[in-house]
């Protein structure tokens, strides 16, 4: 069992080699903006302080049975919905959740896949994290065969990675600057079996 955090590419302690299967399952949730988090838990705190104002509803008296959101507008829901929802393993499609600049769609580990899904990699040695070429996506399972394929293509043996897909960002100095807002856990079952 593997605990992934979604702030950037973290090395097992599972050694494979090419033809070993890999069997993935996983679960939990993550959210790649925080900012989209803080932003509508603070437009909540102020439409409830608004409507109990306006509605004198009584925040301490347990004899008060109201409560604001009860009294929020369909225009003032739809506000505090999340551009970039918590989501599981498989993540979620970016042409339904926008990310805040389309021209960042190319941007992302994996372009072609969900946003925020579990992503992996097998790279030799341990101390350079896997790049674009290593990588391939889990979601909320997978199997396949190291060096077999597009989805396992490690030609050597090497370390098993894990990540989330979010935007590459090229400065070596601060290659996690678009994984530092994301938070939540995923939890991942390997299954290894030696070729």
């Amino acid at each position: 069992m593997v605990i992934v955090n979604p702030e950037g590419w973290q090395r097992t302690e599972i050694e494979v080699r090419p033809g070993d299967r890999l069997s993935f399952d996983a679960d939990g949730k993550v959210c790649i903006d925080l900012s989209d988090i803080l932003e509508k838990v603070a437009r909540r705190l102020k439409f409830e302080d608004d409507y109990a104002k306006k509605l004198s509803i009584r925040r301490d008296d347990p004899n008060e049975k109201r409560v604001p959101e009860d009294y929020f507008t369909p225009d003032e829901r739809k506000e505090l919905i999340l551009n970039r929802p918590w989501v599981g393993p498989d993540g979620f499609d970016l042409e339904h959740f926008q990310p805040s600049f389309q021209s960042r769609k190319d941007r992302y580990l994996l372009p072609g896949k969900n946003a925020a899904g579990l992503v992996a990699a097998v790279k030799s040695g341990s101390k350079v994290a896997p790049g674009k070429q290593d990588a391939f996506f889990v979601g909320k399972s997978k199997d396949c065969v190291v060096g077999e394929g597009e989805d396992c293509s490690a030609s050597q043996k090497g370390w098993l990675w894990f990540t989330v897909n979010d935007v590459q960002y090229n400065d070596p100095a601060n290659p996690n600057l678009f994984y530092n807002d994301n938070i939540g856990v995923f939890w991942v079952r390997v299954v290894l079996k030696r070729g």
